[in-house]
């Protein structure tokens, strides 16, 4: 019985020790208990002995009495149960009641819930209000009839959609008791069975994994397994299921229409008879829409256009960031994979829960600006609308802000040696991202791999350090140190200090003497040398963490006459690159091999439209970029290019390794959404154009 809690337990105690009370004060006496605690335990000890079919306690004449059959019953859940119970918090208490109310195998009302949560009437009511005011949002409600008690009222799709979103949210939180409580509310004593019906949804999983020749991450399986879990108590509960606006055909041509009848073959008691084939294409759908670690057929041929999408979203990505990505194969790969999900999801209008939005916009805030921007742009590509007919939501974008962060921390990584294991549960690209961060705040050790938390307790070597994103987990060897799987500040600060003091920190001064003496030649170190040497180099410290310089202000070349040049026309795309470059140039921002560079893009039509009639100009900083600045270049005749397309603004920014550019990107484009073009074809100057926009004057109707 997990929802003992201490003073309940102390009264049931009491009850069964006692047998007999003259009255109810007497009892509240004994234990120091209010007369309203006292009826309140009793009522929610009846409603638990009316669960097991055992009449209630009742208090006759003012006394009160136990049965042979009561007390023999109190004293099971006495023998079962623990004095300490895990406590809900107040959101917990809200989370349990909202899954409790969508899976509905029981009737419940105010009462129960009392009994079932010890807590007060005016706590259960006030949670349902606010879980009310929660679900008006998504246009549901919370209702309640005498026959029924509470319930939610929705389509069986969105119900599941909900109980998915529940089981994601606490499995992030590793919250196992809470997913541990719920099942004891909703099943009682067959909890017992559950751990069987985990062990043959693993296996009938896998099964479908291999069928389909695609890898779920480990914590994306625990999801889907309790999922099912939670589906199969509701179809149980002789729950009909069903689905109206799919598009079956669609379905049934996929190989996981196929994976889906063995999933349910493996696990019969998650449809009945009658309900087969729909159920059949729900988990079809569902397979198609869960993320993937691995997914062998992302470049098959039915998605040769989805592929095509892929990649125009990386390059559009490459040339507003102005950084070529090496490992391209890899970064089309995982787009892709989801590019696919997102298709399916968006066909089907099936909601899954993806990365917290706030951790990556605030973590990765100029990757998510950037993709943000790439998207929208890509909202005018023709084959992009055939497929995608709804802008992405933030929580999509996140997903794909978190590829392009992967992949830019891998360019900007060189160095890397031994010994750091990582621990984590989550998908691979975030396990890969985590490895990237780690060997950029540790250039000095070598990342030994990173693995499940059931993989990592078999890994034969010896470690130093394991960086594990889940709590509960700690290495056999080694220092453990616990992260969040997207570094924060004071996580990345945490495994530098714990990389300072920890006891495999590497002997540096043993090392350096054992190489002063092989390669220079010296018979004796002296200590005074290595001090020397030491303090050139220092001690890894805080001040490892990759930091940003200081960030350029696009006001600061506006200002500037040089920087920001208003001319009638140019004559080719050379003469637009030598303008833009002469004052950058100058002052060295970049050197000549990065303007060459420019210039064939451009003649190679490798540019960028980021507005009607304005072109940013940028590339990778490794073709001789040294810091971050801009130059621009308005015409009042403009220049026209293939398929019609007129420029009047040229925008030239020189990259920069830490992306420190990035932000004057943010400010153009705030800039160009205030009417900055308008204010110059009225023939304010660039500076004067800047301050009507930021006064918000500069749209055309609004100059005079």
């Amino acid at each position: 019985m997990r929802m003992l809690d201490t003073r309940f337990y102390l009264f049931l105690k009491q009850l069964v020790e006692q047998k007999e009370f003259q009255s109810i004060s007497s009892l509240a006496r004994m234990l120091g208990f209010s007369r309203r605690t006292i009826y309140h335990y009793l009522e929610k000890g009846n409603y638990l002995l009316k669960k097991e079919g055992i009449e209630p306690l009742e208090s006759v004449s003012g006394k009160l009495s136990l049965s042979a059959k009561q007390a023999a019953a109190i004293e099971n859940w006495l023998k079962q149960a623990s004095e300490t119970k895990y406590l809900l918090k107040a959101e917990e208490r809200r989370q349990l009641i909202l899954a409790l109310f969508l899976v509905e195998n029981h009737k419940w009302q105010l009462s129960s819930l009392q009994a079932v949560l010890d807590v007060s009437r005016n706590t259960i009511l006030k949670d349902i209000q606010i879980l009310k005011s929660q679900l008006v949002k998504q246009g549901l409600e919370v209702k309640s009839t005498k026959a029924r008690g509470y319930f939610i009222s929705t389509l069986e799709i969105k119900r599941r959609e909900l109980l998915y979103d529940f089981v994601y949210r606490i499995e992030m939180e590793r919250n196992d008791p809470l997913y541990a409580t719920l099942l004891e509310l909703l099943l009682g004593d067959a909890t017992k069975n559950e751990q069987e019906f985990l062990a043959k949804a693993r296996c009938a999983v896998e099964t479908a994994e291999e069928i389909l020749s695609k890898k779920l991450s480990e914590q994306d399986l625990r999801i889907l397994i309790k999922a099912m879990q939670l589906y199969q108590i509701r179809v149980n509960s002789n729950q009909p299921f069903y689905w109206e606006a799919i598009d079956r055909a669609l379905i049934h041509e996929r190989l996981e229409f196929t994976a889906a009848k063995a999933l349910l073959d493996g696990i019969p008691e998650l449809s009945r008879p009658e309900e087969y084939q729909v159920e059949q294409e729900y988990y079809g759908a569902l397979l198609l829409c869960l993320d993937k670690n691995e997914d062998a057929h992302f470049q098959s041929v039915p998605f040769g256009e989805l592929l095509q999408i892929s990649e125009r979203i990386i390059r559009l990505f490459e040339k507003m960031i102005g950084l070529y990505i090496k490992q391209k194969e890899e970064l089309t790969e995982h787009i892709q994979t989801y590019i696919k999900v997102l298709f399916y999801r968006h066909q089907f209008q099936m909601e899954l829960p993806a990365y917290s939005l706030n951790t990556v916009s605030e973590q990765f805030q100029k990757v998510f600006g950037l993709t943000k921007k790439v998207m929208q742009l890509m909202e005018q590509d023709l084959l992009y609308k055939r497929y995608f007919s709804v802008a992405f939501k933030n929580e999509e974008l996140a997903h794909l802000a978190v590829f392009f962060e992967e992949a830019i921390v891998k360019e900007q990584t060189d160095v890397s040696i031994p010994k750091v294991l990582i621990v984590s549960d989550y998908s691979d690209v975030l396990n890969s991202l985590l490895k990237t961060q780690v060997k950029q705040l540790l250039p000095e050790v070598m990342l030994v791999g990173a693995f499940s938390s059931e993989d990592a307790r078999y890994f034969p070597e010896k470690v130093n350090f394991c960086i594990a994103t889940d709590p509960s987990y700690f290495h056999f060897t080694g220092q453990t140190i616990h992260v969040p799987v997207i570094l924060t500040e004071s996580a990345k600060k945490k495994i530098l200090q714990g990389y300072k003091n920890g006891e495999a920190k590497p002997r540096k001064r043993v090392q350096l003497k054992q190489i002063l003496k092989r390669q220079a030649g010296l018979e004796e170190v002296s200590e005074r040398l290595l001090n020397q040497i030491e303090s050139l180099y220092g001690e890894i410290s805080e001040e490892t963490v990759v930091k940003h310089s200081e960030t350029t202000k696009l006001e600061t070349f506006l200002t500037d006459s040089e920087f920001a040049q208003i001319e009638t026309k140019a004559s080719s795309i050379t003469e637009v690159i030598r303008t833009l470059k002469e004052p950058l140039l100058e002052r060295k921002f970049a050197q000549e091999s990065y303007f060459e560079r420019l210039l064939m893009e451009m003649e190679a039509h490798r540019t960028a439209l980021i507005y009607p009639k304005v072109m940013l100009i940028l590339t990778d900083y490794r073709f001789g970029s040294f810091r971050a600045g801009v130059s621009l270049l308005y015409l009042k005749e403009p220049v026209v290019f293939t398929e019609n397309e007129e420029v009047t603004l040229f925008v030239l920014i020189t990259t920069e390794e830490k992306m420190t550019h990035v932000p004057l990107l943010f400010e153009l484009d705030h800039l160009l959404q205030n009417g900055f073009l308008d204010a110059l074809k009225s023939g304010y100057t660039m500076f004067e154009s800047f301050l009507l926009g930021e006064k918000g004057v500069a749209k055309s109707e609004n100059i005079e």
